[in-house]
């Protein structure tokens, strides 16, 4: 910083590394300690890295948390229509309903239970990145008031 004729430079001392003391014009850029340029850099590309590894770290639990979602919706879609069928409102065999609706959704039906009353009960059945999940469900008439 070069003084004009009309500029006021403002000092104040500054004490070097050697023990000396000097005076530092104000507005001097402060010198940076040996090795120390570019270390915020450094720090941000390193935090930048960490965050980018725990997206692809937990990426598939999200994708199998919504994957667990649809499995419970269609299986008490495949329930409602296994109930349905037992209670003589659709034709057919209940179980073969409930099939239907899953293997519409592209889902397995592993168990098809019709109990007294027209109660189905129903597990669907999937494999989301090389794990099993199952998800059930029950369905069947609303419960009578006088009993």
């Amino acid at each position: 910083m070069k003084a004009g004729a009309s500029d006021v430079l403002v000092a104040r001392p500054v004490r070097r590394a050697s023990g000396s003391r000097r005076l530092r014009l104000i507005g001097e850029p402060l010198a940076c300690a040996r090795g120390e340029n570019g270390g915020g850099s450094v720090v941000g590309l390193a935090v930048v890295a960490a965050l980018a590894a725990a997206v692809v770290a937990f990426a598939p639990f999200g994708t199998a948390l919504a994957a667990r979602q649809v499995l419970l919706g269609a299986a008490d879609a495949a329930a409602l229509a296994a109930a349905d069928t037992a209670s003589g409102r659709v034709g057919g065999d209940p179980c073969s309903a409930a099939a239907a609706v899953a293997a519409a959704l592209a889902l397995e039906l592993t168990d098809c239970v019709v109990g007294a009353g027209g109660v189905a009960e129903v597990t669907v059945a999937t494999t989301v990145l090389a794990f099993p999940i199952s998800a059930s469900a029950r369905a069947g008439p609303p419960p009578r008031a006088d009993a």
